[in-house]
């Protein structure tokens, strides 16, 4: 495996940026080192630089494990008529025959700033501190063609795991060293697949009691020796072992049941486009347009209406300013007798005034369906005032808790603080683990898997670490928190028992079509103020 990962290196070393995704103990940081080692000593005029997240952590003359001390450590080993006329000084390793040198930096903003490197370290880029290193990412990237990415993933936060799950769009070379890799650790390696063991090391012989683990991941005697060791957690053995992104933080909601329940209910929108209303009564019109920011999972009509039910519809609202570094306003709408979402609004372009006429035309257009808003901050008390003023009467009142009992108060939206988001999204992962949520919006479960524990609150790891400025608009968590919203309204709407009437209309019936045509004769012709 060390061979493959150095041919690799070697290949892309001054070229192009390499990402190295690695388990815990397979080498990859003394690979590199040993490359540069190699240029540095053998050719002329070759400059590098090795980054880690503090200067102990660079170079440290009482640890043998920083970075500068691993390269004095390889020279040190060399025969000596290939040890090079070397000064070495803090920070710096110079090779007075080729003129070559290794400089070390802690991860800050000045990161080779006004310089030119070959190459450059990041060594365990994933725990440079929040900022620095997005700050780091930054200043070497006009000074080099080539950085070597180094890391165990730690969680779903930060630049290197903005770059590690990137996708093909970002231009560097992705290397994988796995633990399984390693002959020593992959003896008697094995996995449970559909009820049984499949072994994929024949000549291995495991003892006559062995206990076998059993939870469908990629195994062997090391590994499961690894993980009964004292101090073994579900996060480090993600973390150290697996690289799971996800599993490997202090993630508050499961994400292994997050991704089956996006492998199972997860689906591309029937249909994508927008509500045209006129701003006076809001009464809505669906206009179908591929990309637009109503999504549906639901029939429409030939009259452009949507089946009767009894909907709920959970409200997230943002300033609507528009640009990269906005959050979205979001609207989901899930069918409260199923369980199921039907549909999905998204914007960063409108303004909460707005924004509420916008979702009032999708509550109109859902048959009065619930509304429940956040009514936080500036922007959510904007909104409800736009709403109150419209006299919309179906929306959801705060709970206040008392002692022996909980009541209603006179204050509309729900209110989002550091005791009601952490219940609310627990029974809200909860209800999609158990499917009685079914969350059709693939990017609603992939934002809830970014809920963190973080000094003893449940925060959205994205949205307060990033510092990425283009990043921002992504990372909010607006689609989890409207579709969090939605199943807090089934608390105060729980679905009706359907009873056999064997006096009820068929569907399609001229009776019903002829209802429904009076119904929407009579809102079109409504008041403006929605008495109803």
């Amino acid at each position: 495996m060390q061979d493959w990962a150095l041919t690799e290196m070697a290949a892309s070393l001054g070229v192009e940026d390499v990402l190295v995704d690695k388990s815990r103990a397979t080498g990859a940081s003394w690979m590199v080192l040993h490359l540069f080692y190699w240029d540095w000593a053998f050719h002329r005029q070759c400059h590098y630089g090795v980054v880690s997240n503090d200067e102990d952590a660079v170079d440290n003359a009482d640890d043998p494990d920083a970075l500068m001390q691993k390269l004095d450590f390889i020279f040190e080993h060399q025969p000596w008529f290939l040890q090079p006329k070397l000064r070495r000084t803090h920070l710096k390793f110079k090779n007075l025959d080729t003129r070559s040198t290794i400089i070390g930096y802690p991860a800050t903003g000045n990161v080779g700033r006004g310089g030119r490197k070959k190459a450059f370290l990041m060594d365990e880029f994933h725990d440079f501190k929040p900022g620095d290193d997005y700050k780091a990412l930054s200043s070497t990237q006009f000074n080099t063609n080539c950085r070597f990415f180094v890391s165990t993933i730690t969680g779903l936060t930060g630049a290197y795991y903005d770059i590690a799950r990137g996708g093909t769009n970002l231009k560097m070379k992705h290397l994988i060293l796995d633990w399984a890799d390693i002959p020593e650790q992959r003896a008697g390696l094995y996995r449970y697949i559909d009820g049984r063991i499949k072994k994929f090391d024949p000549g291995y012989r495991y003892a006559a009691d062995y206990n076998f683990i059993l939870d469908g991941k990629t195994r062997s005697p090391w590994a499961d020796e690894q993980c009964r060791r004292p101090g073994a957690t579900r996060q480090s053995i993600a973390r150290e072992l697996y690289r799971d992104a996800g599993a490997a933080g202090s993630t508050f909601l499961d994400v292994e049941a997050l991704d089956k329940a996006r492998h199972l209910s997860a689906r591309e929108p029937l249909a994508q486009g927008r509500l045209d209303y006129d701003l006076e009564r809001c009464i809505p019109e669906w206009v179908r347009r591929p990309g637009g920011p109503l999504s549906i999972w639901c029939p429409v009509d030939l009259h452009g209406q949507v089946e009767r039910d009894d909907y709920i519809i959970g409200i997230d609202i943002a300033a609507g300013t528009g640009g990269d570094t906005s959050s979205n306003s979001a609207a989901f709408v899930f069918r409260n007798s199923s369980g199921e979402q039907v549909a999905e609004y998204v914007t960063m372009h409108e303004n909460p005034t707005r924004f509420a006429c916008t979702c009032l035309a999708l509550a109109l257009w859902f048959h009065k369906a619930y509304l429940v808003p956040e009514a936080n901050g500036p922007v959510g008390q904007t909104f409800m005032k736009e709403l109150l003023r419209r006299k919309y009467p179906n929306i959801h009142y705060r709970i206040q808790k008392h002692v022996r009992s909980e009541k209603k108060t006179s204050k509309p939206g729900w209110w989002n603080d550091d005791e009601s988001l952490p219940a609310a999204l627990a029974e809200w992962g909860r209800a999609v683990e158990c499917n009685e949520l079914i969350v059709r919006s693939a990017q609603t479960l992939n934002e809830a898997k970014h809920y963190v524990y973080r000094d003893g609150k449940v925060k959205h790891e994205r949205a307060t670490d990033t510092e990425d400025d283009s990043a921002k608009g992504k990372s909010h968590g607006d689609r989890c928190v409207a579709s969090v919203l939605a199943w807090v309204g089934r608390r105060d709407r729980p679905p009706k028992k359907i009873e056999n009437n064997p006096e009820k209309w068929p569907p399609g019936c001229m009776a019903l079509r002829l209802k429904e045509y009076d119904e929407r004769l009579a809102l079109a012709t409504a008041d403006t103020d929605f008495d109803f």
